[in-house]
């Protein structure tokens, strides 16, 4: 059993060289996916199945694909838009921290070098 297990995972080394495998775009339409078709079968709505499905073909088409420079710029673009999007978060999420419990100066001063450090570094 476990030599046929090698094997197989040998098998798909070989398959999988020179392929671009996973990234964090895939991750997400993973993720996606499997939100989108729980949504689907909940809701009982066909789009969310459909837009789960297509997702998935996505995800799986990025995997397998061989043109790793288009799927590296996919994923750049990717994490350009996700990281302006959690830096934003970052930023709310100190500023409400700060203005309800910031009693001293040298904590609302840490805090705003902290938003500062958080901006400069999404630009």
């Amino acid at each position: 059993m476990n030599d046929w297990m090698n094997k197989l995972r040998d098998r798909f080394a070989r398959f999988m060289y020179g392929r671009y495998g996973s990234d964090e775009f895939s991750r997400f339409l993973l993720y996606a996916a499997l939100v989108l078709m729980i949504l689907g079968v909940f809701l009982r709505t066909p789009l969310f199945r459909y837009l789960g499905i297509a997702s998935l073909i996505g995800c799986y088409f990025r995997m397998f694909s061989k043109d790793m420079d288009a799927r590296r710029r996919e994923n750049s673009w990717y994490l350009g838009r996700s990281s302006r999007c959690c830096s934003l978060s970052a930023v709310r999420r100190i500023m409400r921290r700060t203005s309800r419990t910031t009693t001293s100066t040298a904590a609302r001063t840490a805090a705003r070098r902290s938003a500062s450090r958080a901006a400069g570094a999404a630009s």
